[in-house]
């Protein structure tokens, strides 16, 4: 029997429309879609809780609320609903810091109520019910719930790009309660270096800081601060130094907010209508803006101390924030010409008074074509608006203002990948109009960019995130979609400090480039896009203070919040032109220092020297000092071989030495040279040097001349520092000494032989 091809046909072509149609059929939204079927939060916790994550990529707006009161372009929502057994304060949030696993990269969240409690009608936006950009991009609500109040709770994607893959995840975290540390009673621990997120939201007004004495430094406003509060603890570690920030108060810009911080020995119990504080080690109000910073406490170790975070106006509803407590590097004066200049120390706190001052840090002498990547933090400054130069000692090698985004102060100035010379590099630090204080400098000097490590496609993921030893990579962003994630490690409390250069080559092909730092999660920690996106490459020979060359950079400051794994991500602005494509030069690093490490590097000694000499003469050492990282101060110990030593201080930016020294006698000494940096890192090289017998070849005689009084002057060159017998005869067979004389450094020396003198002599000089 034949076969039947016609159905045979048939069912091939049917098999391939239905998996065509399969192909094209919408992807699932996720259960949560819709109302409906709401995620449920647990009435009564146990908070802090966190939701499951939930994937918005296919996600919908079907049946949405018909707006978000904060923002009205949004896309792809998923709904939770919460009736809470107890009425207090609840935190909802999707933002990174929060340990919510969310991914992606813009949220917009809102909480509604209805007539009904259940799904449908007409949905009410509760008061302060909604938030887009409270932590970076990302969303939070921290209000006031009812008990046996049904809430429903709406998030979005800001915009409508559907999410790169592995960035649609969103998570929420639920936290009940006041801040704990309303008060005296229960004030939060704070450790060195390690940042923590505080609230004052919902807290209460239960100090008021009454010591105006204590606004000291410039740009200072006393005020009284009867704002909410909230109060932690330190405990100094060791005797020095420490300085208080409180960043990221008010993202939201909201009015009638002025952030006041104040550090004292003491913390009294409440008391009914508050309590006034006037005892203090220092007090912060230079601004308006989102930090503030008590500068240069000198403690004692293990002196306890209590930080208030408060504000100046009773009628706001109080912010998030984050707090870190440091020890201060301050700059040493003077240092406002090159010459003065103090070698660079990470972090090194400074300000700009009197008016027209300005601060030079020498970073050191390195390869030609090395990088330097640097950023002036100055978001706690009265007026924050620096300027920094990168220079050599006759040429601006860059020049920039404006380059910073909002958290470090965006009308300070940061540069990444300047090229150098060979020559020594420093930076210079200028502000206008007015006297500013403080900032912060963050800088780093990586090696030439053909030491960085290519990106190896695909780097998109996570689970693609390309890693190195070095942390530094070259990269390509051949669309305007493309994105490439490389990991790192940190631990706690490192200040990672990530620079992005968006014109590596300095052909004036820059990209407008974004820079994120993400968590083990893939949420992120901070998220930096700043205007600037031009260049130029015209030079200005013979100047150190000119406005060009000038490329735009993208750059990343932060205190490592765990101990882990971090990403770094690069991708074009959203905001850039279309079609921008372009290649990056990406450097990672922690604590100032290069490579996964994070560790000084020792210095090395190079062309070490020690000629051969003559006994009685100075033997001498001379040799070069290599050192990769920033910080140009050297200490040099010289083991002579013979029981003695000396120790060279080098002058900033000097990386040669020379040393001299007399032995007692002829042999073979052993000599040993020790460099030690400024971060205590130390190399040694040792050599022998070789101290001959005496020669006796006779000095030369430079001059024989007859005086008017009868004398003889002889003018004799031999050997510096060696000791002559000067002899005389009269038949050159048989010689007598008449005195010794000792070469000046020169060899030069001299005889008068006085008269009476024989009408016939010769003299020679020999050593002895």
């Amino acid at each position: 029997m034949r076969p039947d091809v016609s159905s045979s046909v048939r069912l091939i072509v049917a098999a391939l429309l239905s998996f065509a149609a399969l192909l094209n059929a919408p992807a699932a939204a996720p259960a949560n879609d819709r109302c409906t079927n709401a995620m449920v939060i647990p009435a009564s916790g146990p908070f802090p809780h966190l939701t499951a994550q939930v994937d918005i990529t296919d996600a919908t707006t079907n049946g949405d609320p018909s707006t978000a009161a904060c923002q009205m372009d949004v896309s792809r929502s998923v709904w939770y609903t919460f009736r809470p057994t107890a009425a207090d304060v609840y935190r909802i949030s999707t933002c990174a810091e929060s340990g919510a696993a969310t991914t992606v990269r813009d949220t917009v969240m809102a909480v509604y109520t209805n007539a009904t409690g259940v799904c449908g009608g007409t949905y009410t936006q509760i008061p302060d019910g909604c938030s887009d950009d409270t932590c970076n991009k990302q969303s939070e609500i921290t209000t006031m719930l009812r008990s046996g109040v049904t809430y429903f709770i709406v998030v979005w994607q800001y915009g409508t790009t559907a999410p790169v893959s592995g960035q649609g995840l969103v998570q929420l975290f639920v936290q009940r309660g006041r801040p704990l540390n309303e008060d005296c009673s229960s004030p939060q621990p704070v450790q060195l270096n390690v940042p923590v997120v505080g609230r004052t939201l919902y807290a209460r007004n239960d100090y008021d800081f009454g010591n105006s004495v204590c606004f000291t430094g410039v740009g200072q406003t006393p005020v009284d601060t009867p704002g909410l509060d909230v109060v932690f603890s330190f405990t100094a570690p060791s005797n020095d130094t420490y300085s208080f920030k409180v960043k990221n108060y008010n993202l939201a810009a909201e009015p009638d907010y002025d952030l006041v911080l104040y550090v004292s020995p003491v913390c009294p119990a409440t008391e009914p209508g508050g309590v006034t504080i006037n005892d203090c080690l220092g007090a912060a109000n230079r601004n308006l803006s989102i930090a503030e910073e008590v500068l240069c406490v000198p403690l004692t170790n293990s002196q306890q101390v209590f930080i208030f975070v408060d504000d100046r106006h009773d009628i706001n509803r109080g912010s998030s924030f984050a707090l870190e407590v440091t020890r201060c590097i301050a700059e040493t004066e003077p240092n406002s010409t090159p010459t003065e200049a103090e070698p660079y120390v990470f972090e090194v706190t400074s300000g700009i008074l009197p008016i027209n001052e300005t601060d030079y840090f020498a970073l050191g002498r390195f390869t030609p074509g090395s990088r330097v990547f640097a950023l002036i933090d100055s978001i706690s400054a009265n007026v924050p608006n620096f300027d920094v130069w990168v220079i050599s000692s006759t040429d601006t090698l860059e020049y920039d203002t404006d380059n910073n985004d909002i958290p470090y102060g965006q009308a300070s100035g940061s540069v990444a990948g300047t090229p150098v010379v060979d020559d020594c590099t420093w930076l210079r630090i200028r502000h206008s109009p007015a006297i500013s204080e403080p900032y912060r400098l963050y800088a780093v000097v990586q090696p030439p960019s053909s030491n960085a490590t290519a990106e190896i496609e695909p780097n998109g993921i996570i689970a693609q995130a390309q890693s190195a030893a070095n942390n530094y990579f070259t990269g390509n962003l051949p669309t305007m979609t493309d994105e490439d994630i490389f990991a790192f490690d940190a631990v706690a409390g490192d200040v990672m400090f990530l620079g992005l250069d968006a014109d590596p080559t300095r052909n004036r092909t820059p990209i407008d480039a974004q820079l994120e730092l993400l968590n083990s999660n893939g949420g992120i920690l901070m998220l930096v896009d700043d205007p600037s996106a031009t260049s130029n490459t015209n030079a200005s020979p013979g100047v150190i203070d000119a406005l060009r060359p000038f490329s735009p950079s993208e750059t990343i400051v932060c205190r490592a919040p765990y101990s882990g794994r971090y990403y770094a991500r690069v991708l074009i602005s959203p905001f850039a032109p279309a079609n921008t494509q372009g290649d990056y030069l990406l450097s990672i690093t922690r604590n100032g220092f290069l490579g996964a490490g994070a560790t000084n590097r020792p210095p090395s000694i190079v062309d070490l020297s020690a000629p051969p000499v003559p006994a009685n003469t100075n033997a001498t050492v001379t040799g070069t000092i290599i050192d990769p990282d920033a910080g140009p101060a050297f200490s040099v110990l010289i083991n002579w071989g013979d029981g003695t030593s000396n120790i060279l201080a080098l002058g900033t930016c000097e990386y040669s030495f020379e040393a001299g020294h007399q032995y007692p006698g002829q042999g073979t000494y052993p000599v040993t040279v020790t460099v030690r940096d400024m971060h205590s890192g130390s190399a040694s090289a040792a050599t022998t040097i070789q101290v001959n017998e005496a020669s006796t070849a006779p000095a030369n005689m430079k001059s024989i001349a007859y005086r008017s009084d009868g004398s003889v002057l002889l003018q004799l060159e031999g050997t510096p520092g060696a000791t002559y017998r000067i002899q005389v005869s009269q038949d050159l067979l048989n010689w007598t000494t008449l005195t010794t004389r000792t070469a000046d450094p020169s060899g030069n020396f001299q005889l008068i032989n006085s008269p009476p003198l024989p009408q016939r002599r010769f003299y020679r000089a020999v050593w002895p």
